[in-house]
């Protein structure tokens, strides 16, 4: 990842900033549709740069990663923010700095069910007792449950959701297995961080 360009939401008395991410973030997933491969590859990844898991909070401000200017101009953000204009900042295309923190992976945290039921399925797979396991999956849950999430809504079936986002600890080299969802998140690729 070389290039990135960065969104700023801007809040004000009547938009909240909540509101913002969830009308933001759905424009972003529908350009990243739009520009995704025959193999359901998307080569930009996303990083939320004020992201706090201790306050909850994504912050106000989004970076977009790819590898080159073409790709990230191929995304056409102006297009798809256009009736938010208004109530976001888009940058210019910039160079990743060489100075980094290191990288990091955003990912998409979706329970697969309770944590008692995720509990019996590992202490099956891993010859260990039930106790052992949900205390393993209850202290999961805590930590997770409380991620930041941003609000969508279902463009099939129009259903609201909360979409948590996690981030992992920070590494000194990228990490390149996987590619990035519709919604620039991996669980194996990782982004600058700086």
């Amino acid at each position: 990842m070389k290039h990135y360009i960065e969104i700023t939401l801007l809040p004000n008395e009547e938009v909240s900033l909540y509101f913002l991410w969830s009308k933001v973030y759905l424009q972003l997933h529908l350009a990243m549709v739009e520009q995704q491969k025959s193999s359901g590859v998307v080569t930009s990844g996303v990083a939320f740069s004020e992201y706090q898991d201790k306050g909850i909070t994504l912050g106000s401000k989004l970076r977009i990663f790819d590898v080159t200017e073409v790709a990230l101009k191929a995304l056409n953000l102006i297009k798809w923010f256009d009736k938010l204009s208004d109530y976001i900042h888009i940058s210019s295309i910039k160079q990743v700095p060489d100075s980094l923190k290191g990288h990091v992976i955003f990912s998409r945290y979706n329970s697969k069910g309770t944590p008692e039921k995720r509990a019996r399925r590992y202490a099956k797979r891993h010859d260990v007792s039930f106790e052992k396991a949900l205390g393993i999956y209850e202290q999961l849950a805590k930590e997770q449950s409380s991620a930041p999430f941003i609000k969508l809504k279902s463009l099939s079936n129009g259903h609201a959701y909360s979409f948590m986002i996690l981030k992992s600890t920070l590494t000194k080299e990228p990490k390149q297995k996987g590619g990035f969802s519709t919604y620039g998140l991996s669980n194996g690729k990782s982004v600058p961080w700086f």
